[in-house]
């Protein structure tokens, strides 16, 4: 679509969206931390939490067997919970002109794609660090600082409670 004599330059949108994808995967810090579920199209998202109610696989559950052994190995059953998300859609809008990506020495659409991608991680991060306070457990309340024995305590708590593996760890150094 023109305006004036310069137009939208629509053959890059694929360039940029395939770049901010990277960019915003490499620029979160908070995201490792929640399932992530992906829909085509949808106002809420169901999906099961498994390990949390009464019926849980521990390590105790893990026994020794054999191949030859002809003793029968107990069933574990293991309960599951349904949550509910609700989706909020969030826009950002970079025009990119064909007089920008043809006069340039630079790759606009490229450089278009990595702000994107980062502002994009700099509101999930946001989004998900306001949450932190609606949480229940903590491992150290203490105005000292963190020490390596609070980093194995929250370890042994997430253990502990059976929270799903790899843990991640996000703090705000000058804290």
């Amino acid at each position: 679509m023109a305006v004036g004599d310069t137009g939208d330059f629509a053959g890059s949108l694929q360039e940029i969206i395939a770049d901010s994808m990277v960019h915003f995967s490499k620029s979160n810090v908070c995201l490792p931390l929640v399932q992530i579920q992906s829909r085509p199209q949808a106002d809420t998202v169901t999906f099961p939490v498994y390990n949390l109610g009464s019926d849980q696989i521990t390590s105790a559950d893990v026994g020794t067997h054999s191949e030859h052994d002809s003793t029968a190995i107990t069933a574990v059953a293991v309960d599951s919970e349904k949550k509910t998300a609700t989706l909020d859609m969030y826009s950002i809008r970079v025009p990119v002109h064909d007089e920008t990506v043809l006069s340039s020495a630079d790759n606009p659409s490229a450089i278009a794609g990595q702000l994107v991608g980062n502002a994009l991680g700099a509101k999930a991060d946001l989004l998900l660090v306001s949450l932190f306070d609606s949480f229940s457990n903590t491992s150290n309340d203490t105005s000292n600082g963190i020490s390596i024995d609070d980093l194995f305590g929250a370890l042994g708590t997430l253990q502990a409670s059976n929270a799903p593996a790899p843990y991640n760890m996000v703090e705000m150094p000058s804290a």
